[in-house]
């Protein structure tokens, strides 16, 4: 099977670079927009007019992107893609502390009896916002808290 795809002719700047916002508005000649960014977003000053014109500058510059032809933003190619396997299908066991359901493969280890992570405070990795993260003690939020959590307030 063969499909048509595409890729940046060039790489957008890393996000894990340290100016790599500021350093792409500097390559695309915007320095008003640079300046603005490096004082709004990065120093994380409060000017209202600025992130007004900042706002307006960067929908421009959106607008000038998407009017470009296509073949001028990607090169556009035909490939054969490599598709992943099939994540494993995996039964679900019911907690002796809690009585809720969990996947299987996230049982606490040591245990005779099927029980989940939270009430085994133990500790776990899960995928956040901000990456792979270690959940100390059960996970997020501790149950302590989802117990005293009120959904109305």
């Amino acid at each position: 099977m063969t499909t048509n795809t595409t890729e940046q002719k060039t790489p957008p700047v890393p996000a894990d670079h340290p100016r790599g916002a500021i350093h792409e508005l500097l390559r695309r000649g915007d320095r008003e927009a640079a300046e603005l960014f490096q004082r709004l977003v990065r120093e994380r000053r409060h000017d209202p007019a600025g992130l007004r014109r900042m706002r307006i500058l960067f929908q421009e510059q959106s607008f000038e992107t998407v009017a470009k032809p296509a073949e001028e933003l990607f090169d556009i190619r035909t490939a054969t893609p490599e598709f992943p396997e099939y994540a494993p299908i995996v039964n679900s066991e019911i907690c002796a502390g809690c009585g809720e359901q969990f996947m299987g493969t996230k049982r606490a280890a040591g245990r005779d009896a099927p029980t989940c992570l939270t009430c085994a405070q133990a500790d776990c990795l899960a995928v956040l916002g901000r990456g792979i993260c270690v959940l100390r003690g059960g996970g997020y939020p501790p149950r302590d808290l989802m117990d005293s959590r009120r959904l109305d307030a």
